[in-house]
């Protein structure tokens, strides 16, 4: 067997008369019937004919098949893209209807304080190292901004007030501020307190109400508001509500935790209060509706407290 393989004419041989056989089957197909050797030769082609197409058919299918991931990666990648695009532009009209619904509510504000003058800025710098206990605002000097005058937000919440001038700027000494103190009063018992600034409640962005006496009536989700003593804030200014109520055994007196409703770590723009009258203020109740406080004499924001 070994020399049988060695011997390459006689297989040459072999080869070629097969060869010949299939062609000779392949000519004569069409005047006879299959013979033999084209049964031979149909037996020994067609399997790999068949193997050779099934090859072909299945590199056909992974071109097209990676053809197909590739352009519904690019489709993908558009429809991100377009995506995008869009929210981008949903996030810029959001961000124009709230900054109108804000001046719409300034506008607001101006038009029904007759007895309030208010003078509209821009917070252009505001340092949230000092948890929001102080910032800028475009108005100064020029503008009739002093010092102690109110600050209020669109919603005539109280702010704070002006502790520092320049001729074109301000700084705003805002309710959250440990040296801060507002004279208010318990909207719904008109209760009588202070309202400070404390270095703890500051990072949670609240007040603490003091000086009240033990039998202070005073309770959970009462609003407060400046009293109007001192001189220096407007009667009925709403500043927030009371969201826990304590003793103080140290004083024999109570506290209170004091929620503010001006949103002091998101101002964009205020009101400074440049001059005011006591003389039927409406302020906002707790079902949202409007009450009127009682008259007073003339006050002048100016005088200190």
């Amino acid at each position: 067997m070994r020399r049988f393989f060695e011997n390459k004419p006689l297989i040459l041989l072999i080869a070629a008369t097969i060869v010949a056989i299939i062609i000779i089957g392949v000519f004569s197909s069409a005047n006879r019937d299959a013979s033999v050797a084209e049964n031979v030769g149909g037996t020994v082609t067609t399997p790999a004919h068949g193997a050779v197409s099934g090859i072909g058919r299945w590199f056909g299918g992974i071109t097209s098949y990676f053809g197909n991931v590739k352009s519904l990666r690019n489709e993908n990648q558009s429809l991100k893209n377009e995506n995008n695009n869009l929210q981008g532009k949903i996030n810029e009209m959001q961000g124009l209807q709230q900054e109108n619904d804000r001046l719409k509510r300034m506008l607001k504000l101006q038009e029904k304080s007759v007895d309030i003058s208010m003078l509209a800025a821009k917070v252009v710098a505001q340092d949230p190292t000092n948890w929001y206990s102080t910032f800028t605002i475009n108005r100064g000097e020029k503008d009739g901004v002093k010092k102690n005058q109110a600050v209020v937000d669109a919603d005539r919440n109280l702010v704070g007030q002006i502790s520092e001038v320049g001729e074109i700027w301000a700084k705003v000494i805002t309710i959250l501020d440990p040296q801060s103190s507002v004279g208010v009063m318990i909207k719904r018992s008109k209760e009588i307190g202070i309202l400070e600034g404390n270095s703890n409640l500051r990072y949670e962005g609240k007040c603490r109400l003091g000086y009240i006496a033990r039998d202070t009536d005073i309770q959970n989700g009462d609003f407060v508001e400046t009293s109007g003593l001192g001189d220096i804030f407007p009667r009925g200014l709403v500043i927030g509500k009371v969201v826990e109520v304590y003793d103080e055994n140290a004083t024999m007196s109570k506290a209170a935790t004091i929620e503010p409703l001006a949103n002091i770590k998101k101002l964009n723009e205020v009101f400074v209060v440049t001059s005011y009258k006591e003389s039927d203020l409406s302020i906002k109740d707790t079902d949202g509706e409007e009450t009127e406080t009682a008259t007073s004499d003339d006050s002048d924001s100016d005088e200190d407290e």
